[in-house]
């Protein structure tokens, strides 16, 4: 089972990104930011061997995400 990946402190429900870490892989089910969010920048973040940098954009009716930087063998996966 993947380990929750916790952000904190947040502004806003912290299950509104709610990724999960898995054996080199970073999933988001359905995020979603706060309508006063436009986006919000992960930096250096962990995921087994490698790491990586995020850029989430709230649109309309979702949120986009952008990889910055990757090292290392890193997937990262959308749910909507």
């Amino acid at each position: 089972m993947p380990a929750p990946f916790k952000l904190a402190p947040l502004p806003w429900d912290e299950d509104a990104l709610a990724p999960t870490i898995s054996a080199g892989t970073i999933s988001f089910h359905a995020p979603r930011l706060p309508e006063y969010i436009d986006w919000v920048e992960l930096r250096d973040l962990r995921v087994g061997e490698g790491s990586v940098d995020l850029v989430l954009q709230r649109h309309h009716h979702n949120v986009g995400v952008e990889i910055m930087r990757k090292q290392g063998e890193v997937s990262v996966r959308i749910d909507v």
